[in-house]
């Protein structure tokens, strides 16, 4: 058997568009039920006061779900908009890498020319290692966005 619920609020979810809508504890008031159930059947209160009381709930409720749809869609453009950014950096990444490794090897290259014994040669062997460094550097950021 379904939720069961005062003939009252079936009324008003039916006429709000909540009706067959789950609602959790999220959407209800700070209120707790039994002050709720308390408050709708206290004597004194008149039949115009109950509809005025059920429909602020009923107000309150809808807009709880609203906003919750709200940051739903706003989560999924989230994810949306991070997926554009990351299949845009990892071309990006890419070309840094082959560029790294194209730099790395006109340093190879300028090492063989200087030979063993050039001035130069602590200096080009530095730019070497730091080249290197590039390298592994870029191909750690690529695999990071691939994950």
């Amino acid at each position: 058997m379904g939720v069961v619920r005062p003939l009252l609020l079936q009324l008003f979810l039916a006429t709000s568009g909540l009706a067959g809508k789950v609602l959790t504890a999220t959407h209800l008031r700070p209120m707790s039920q039994l002050e709720q159930h308390r408050q709708l059947q206290d004597p004194d209160m008149t039949e115009e006061e109950r509809l005025a009381y059920a429909r602020k709930v009923i107000t309150e409720v809808k807009e709880r779900l609203e906003k919750q749809q709200l940051q739903d869609t706003t989560k999924k453009e989230f994810c949306k908009s991070q997926m554009q950014d990351l299949e845009e950096r990892i071309p990006a990444t890419e070309a840094r890498v082959k560029q790294e490794k194209v730099e790395k090897l006109r340093i190879e290259l300028r090492l063989q020319k200087c030979g063993c014994c050039c001035q130069e040669r602590t200096s080009i062997e530095y730019e070497l290692v730091q080249a290197q460094r590039d390298v592994e550097h870029e191909k750690k950021m690529l695999k990071l966005l691939d994950e």
